[in-house]
């Protein structure tokens, strides 16, 4: 039978969880075996990934990202770490994009900072797989799909 990468990732978290610190390094050891034997090896970064959502919410962490192209100023950053949970409340409401994961608010916020230059202005702003496009490159490809 094959696995998904989400149950390799569940899997590892709970054992992980059952050991102590210095046992861990074990676990990890015969996970990679275990994943060599079912040749799923390529599934490695998928794991990961999948481990990291774990680890968000277990500890009731949110991570967004921004990209623009240039840094954003102090300001903006604070302005967008306080619109996020907004969406987040406004998606608990509506569609649920972060609902299905946190049953209630997080508690923290990480938020990551990409430089993409392609943007020309405006910024992105992604939570989980639900991405915010407002950037002058998004506009000037929509306006250019609606004058065709």
């Amino acid at each position: 039978m094959r696995y998904t990468s989400k149950q390799y990732a569940k899997a590892l978290w709970e054992v992980w969880e059952e050991k102590s610190p210095d046992k861990r390094t074990a676990v990890l050891g015969r996970f990679i075996k275990l994943l060599k034997k079912q040749r799923a090896m390529k599934k490695l970064d998928f794991i990961i990934q999948e481990l990291e959502k774990i680890y968000l919410i277990k500890n009731n962490l949110l991570k967004a990202g921004i990209t623009a192209p240039f840094p954003p100023s102090k300001i903006s950053l604070e302005r967008i770490k306080k619109l996020v949970p907004h969406l987040f409340t406004a998606q608990q409401k509506g569609a649920g994009f972060i609902s299905s994961f946190y049953k209630h608010r997080p508690d923290k916020i990480i938020l990551e900072q990409k430089i993409d230059k392609n943007l020309i202005g405006g910024f992105q702003i992604k939570v989980n797989d639900y991405l915010i496009d407002g950037s002058v490159r998004n506009m000037l490809v929509k306006l250019k799909k609606t004058n065709l």
